[in-house]
């Protein structure tokens, strides 16, 4: 939310509602981990594609994800859903077999109809470029 309210008075949308089905992918025991704090627990599993057990599985991600789309369709003729990367990749390789990834502040253009749901163009809200970023001196 703290992402979605901003964008959303940027574009003239209405304040966010919050939806779980658009949640991050729950991670299970690497929840909240870093790349290398996980190598530490679970030898290899980054590298041959494993999850651990708890890992909520891409298919259940996708399935509440496209629910959720599916209502909001109802809601008027454009709708602004802001979500995680994960999600979005995981529609990405459910329903066009894309294995990009989502740069920050990026997204995807979804077309919901009466056929059902398809990828439109890729989007990114800001240029990385434009964005300055400072590093605490302590890091």
């Amino acid at each position: 939310m703290a992402t979605a309210k901003p964008i959303a008075a940027a574009l003239g949308f209405d304040p966010p509602i919050g939806d779980d089905r658009l949640r991050e992918i729950d991670a299970g025991p690497w929840t909240g981990l870093t790349r290398a704090e996980i190598d530490a627990g679970w030898p290899g599993y980054l590298a041959e594609g494993r999850r651990p057990e708890g890992f909520e599985p891409t298919e259940q991600v996708v399935e509440r994800a496209v629910e959720c789309l599916a209502d909001l369709h109802g809601r008027g003729p454009s709708v602004l859903a802001i979500t995680h990367a994960g999600l979005v990749r995981g529609l990405e390789r459910a329903l066009a077999n894309d294995e990009g990834s989502v740069p920050n502040l990026g997204g995807r253009v979804v077309d919901v109809g009466e056929e059902g749901i398809t990828l439109g163009a890729r989007v990114l809200l800001i240029d990385p470029a434009a964005v300055a970023v400072t590093v605490p001196s302590q890091l």
